[in-house]
């Protein structure tokens, strides 16, 4: 429980940094004009790197350490390839003159597949502790609730 909700937390200060980078770039008037962009985007990016291995590692939270470490491996991997595939579909369809959007497209996507990634599991982890999983929901009632009652209480009991 507590390893999903700090990947949440990392997750949206991630966001939060680079949307104040995003910000102040865009208030200074484009790339490389404001103080405050590069402490922003490194603060950001030590966020977010913690963020993914946290993601990574609350996926396969009641899994062995060895999986925990596999799964924020792959986590950081993973989100590095989005962040690749992103950068190389934006700069196929960048305008010759593109704007300093198009240079932080591939930070938000990166950083909001991270943020949907935590929001899943956090979810998940809420559906089975409150136990309204489909497969929680099928043993709750029906049938099993009406044999477990039985038993024991028959004439022969």
């Amino acid at each position: 429980m507590n390893l999903t909700r700090s990947a949440l937390t990392a997750s949206v200060v991630t966001v939060a940094l680079w949307s104040a980078k995003a910000v102040a770039i865009g208030l200074a008037g484009g790339l490389g004009k404001s103080p405050a962009e590069t402490p922003l985007f490194l603060l950001g990016l030590l966020v977010f790197v913690v963020a993914s291995a946290l993601v990574g590692a609350a996926a396969f939270a009641r899994r062995s350490l060895a999986w925990r470490v596999l799964g924020a491996v792959v986590a950081f991997v993973a989100l590095m390839s989005v962040c690749l595939v992103t950068g190389a579909v934006v700069n196929a369809v960048e305008p010759a003159r593109p704007g300093w959007v198009y240079g932080e497209l591939n930070l938000w996507v990166m950083m909001l597949v991270l943020l949907a990634a935590a929001l899943w599991l956090r979810s998940r982890e809420g559906t089975e502790a409150s136990g309204t999983s489909l497969g929680a929901r099928e043993g709750a009632g029906g049938r099993d609730r009406g044999a477990r009652a039985r038993v024991g209480t028959g004439p022969g009991a």
